[in-house]
C-alpha cells in the first residue's frame, strides 16, 4: 500500500485529539483517587471504573481496526467527541454505579478517537515522526494537568475539578472535527490473518503483562502512598511530578530507538518498575516515593515504543507486531482488574504484590525470548 497524502492541519487535528484523549489513562491516579478520597467510589469500584474504560478503548480500536476504508471519518469523531463529553459530565452527576457506567461509556469513546490516530500512523509517510510528537505533547499535557490538579484545583474544588477540565477539553476538541480528514484509503495486502508463532503469543502476553503491571500498581499509587503515612496532598503531588519523567522517556525514547535492542529495554525497564514497586514496600516516606515513582514513570514510558520491536524480537514473521497495540491496551484494562481482586478497604498493598507478580512474568518471557534471539544470531550474540 502506498501511503496516504495528508494535509498538515489534517495531521494535527488527528494528534491534537490523540493526545488529549491520551492523558485519561497516566492522570487516574488523580481522577478517580480523588472520587475515591471523597468516599463517592470505594477501592473495587475504582478499579473496576479503570478496567471498563480500558476495555471500552480495547473494544472500539479492535471493531475500528477491521474497517478496511473507513469514510465519514469527520462525523465519526464528532459523536465520539460528545459521548466523551457527555460521559465525563456524568461522572460528576451520578453515583458509584453510574459512575462506572459513564467510564465505560468514555472508554469507547475513546477508543474510537484512537483508533482515528492509528488508522493515521497507518497510512502515513512519516509514522515514527507523528508519534514522536504524541509521545511528546501527550506527557507534556499529562504532567502540566497533573500539577495542576494535584498542587490546586483538588484541593480547592473537589475531586469533579479533573472532570470539568475533560469537559473543557472535550468542548475545544470538536472545533479540531473540521480540520479532519474525511476518509482513510483502503490498507491492500497486508499479513492476513495468521496467528503468531508460539514465541510471538508468549512476546504478547509479555507486553500485556507489562501494562497490567503497571497499571495495577499505577491506578492504586495515592492511596497505597496514604497508606503508607502520606498525606494526601502530598501524594498528588508526588504522581504530579512523576508524570514528568514521562517527559524525559518520550525525548529519550526518540532518541534512542534506533541505538538499542528492544528485548534488552524490556528487560531494563521491567526490572526497575520491578524495584521502583519493591521500594514503596519498605517506605513511608515522600523521600523514598519520589525517587521511586520518577523511576517507574520513566521507564512505563521509555519502553512503551519499543514494544513492537519486542514483538518482533519474539516474531520475525512480524504477525505478532500486528497485534502489539492490542496487547498493550489489553494490560491497560486487566491491570486494574487484577488489582481490584486483590485489594481490601483496610489494605490496598496486594495491589503491589499483583503488580510485581506481572513485572516477573514479563522478565521471564523477555529472557526467553533473549535467549532464542541469542541462540539464532549467526555469531551466537
Amino acid at each position: 500500500m502506498e501511503a496516504q497524502s495528508f494535509r498538515a492541519t489534517e495531521i494535527a487535528s488527528v494528534l491534537v485529539i490523540a493526545i488529549v484523549v491520551g492523558i485519561i489513562a497516566p492522570l487516574q491516579p488523580l481522577l478517580l483517587g480523588s472520587l475515591l478520597s471523597e468516599g463517592r467510589i470505594n477501592g473495587a469500584t475504582m478499579g473496576l471504573a479503570a478496567t471498563v474504560e480500558g476495555l471500552g478503548i480495547v473494544l472500539a480500536t479492535a471493531i475500528g481496526g477491521a474497517w478496511q476504508s473507513p469514510e465519514r471519518l469527520r462525523g465519526i469523531a464528532a459523536i465520539a467527541i460528545a459521548s466523551g463529553l457527555a460521559a465525563n459530565v456524568m461522572t460528576i452527576l451520578l453515583p458509584a454505579s453510574g459512575i462506572v457506567v459513564a467510564r465505560g461509556i468514555a472508554g469507547v469513546s475513546n477508543g474510537v478517537l484512537l483508533w482515528l490516530f492509528l488508522c493515521l500512523l497507518a497510512r502515513s509517510e512519516l509514522p515514527t515522526r507523528i508519534f514522536g510528537y504524541f509521545v511528546a505533547g501527550n506527557s507534556t499535557l499529562t504532567f502540566l494537568i497533573s500539577l495542576v490538579l494535584g498542587k490546586f484545583a483538588i484541593a480547592r474544588f473537589g475531586a469533579d475539578a479533573g472532570y470539568f477540565i475533560l469537559v473543557g477539553f472535550y468542548i475545544l476538541l470538536l472545533a479540531a472535527v473540521r480540520f479532519l480528514p474525511r476518509a482513510y484509503v483502503r490498507i491492500a495486502g497486508g499479513t492476513g490473518t495468521a496467528m503468531p508463532p508460539p514465541l510471538g503469543v508468549a512476546g504478547l502476553v509479555g507486553i500485556c503483562l507489562s501494562m497490567m503491571g503497571v497499571f495495577a500498581f499505577w491506578i492504586y499509587s495515592i492511596p497505597l502512598g496514604q497508606q503508607s503515612g502520606i498525606p494526601i496532598n502530598t501524594m498528588q503531588f508526588v504522581v504530579g511530578i512523576a508524570t514528568g519523567a514521562q517527559i524525559l522517556a518520550g525525548v529519550a525514547a526518540i532518541t534512542l530507538a534506533a541505538r538499542l535492542n528492544a528485548t534488552r529495554v524490556v528487560l531494563f525497564t521491567t526490572a526497575m518498575e520491578l524495584i521502583a514497586v519493591g521500594v514503596t514496600l519498605t517506605g513511608d516516606s515522600a523521600s523514598l516515593w519520589i525517587p521511586a515513582l520518577l523511576a517507574f514513570a520513566f521507564c512505563w514510558f521509555f519502553s512503551l515504543p519499543f514494544h513492537i520491536a519486542f514483538s518482533i524480537d519474539a516474531d520475525p514473521t512480524r504477525r505478532a507486531a500486528v497485534f502489539a497495540g492490542t496487547a498493550q491496551l489489553l494490560g491497560v484494562a486487566l491491570g486494574p482488574l487484577l488489582a481490584s481482586l486483590v485489594i481490601s478497604p483496610a489494605d490496598y498493598s496486594p495491589a503491589r504484590l499483583a503488580s510485581i507478580c506481572c513485572f516477573a512474568a514479563v522478565l521471564l518471557i523477555a529472557a526467553v525470548v533473549w535467549m532464542r534471539k541469542v541462540q539464532k544470531a549467526p555469531n551466537g550474540g
